[in-house]
């Protein structure tokens, strides 16, 4: 899963059985129909309104680790990785890291993250986060 938002921001090229089992897993989560949707959404979105929605999902995902009250390394570390692949830049991916430990507001998140095939796909991914220390 981690490997996913690096191929939806790239040329969608899959480089790698990381790539392909963060595909399948995607595929798994949102079906080919969604994998099409996002992809599609993603090549004709402003690269403003793409990165705006990515950051959202973080902030979701940012949420998520917290939920049960403390950051467990194997989370921070998932987290981090699906940052590094995410292809937002470095002062972005530095927010978000500092978001795991002073929140983001929730209040304007559901005007963020508006695509419905996003919202599910990060479902999937705090699934996969909240699963990282093996307690959920």
């Amino acid at each position: 899963m981690a490997s996913w938002f690096g191929v939806m921001l790239g040329d969608g090229q899959l480089r790698g059985q990381r790539d392909e089992h963060g595909l399948e897993l995607a595929e798994k989560l949102i079906g080919t129909e969604g994998v099409s949707e996002i992809r599609a959404w993603i090549q004709q979105a402003s690269i403003q309104d793409r990165k705006g929605e990515i950051c959202a999902s973080f902030e979701v995902c940012a949420w998520m680790i917290q939920a049960d009250g403390r950051l467990a390394e194997d989370e921070r570390d998932l987290f981090e990785d699906m940052l590094a692949q995410s292809d937002l830049e470095d002062s972005l991916q530095e927010a978000l890291c500092a978001a795991l430990e002073d929140l983001p507001s929730l209040a304007d998140l559901e005007e963020r993250l508006l695509h419905p095939v996003l919202r599910e796909l990060t479902f999937g991914m705090c699934w996969e986060i909240a699963r990282a220390d093996g307690e959920i």
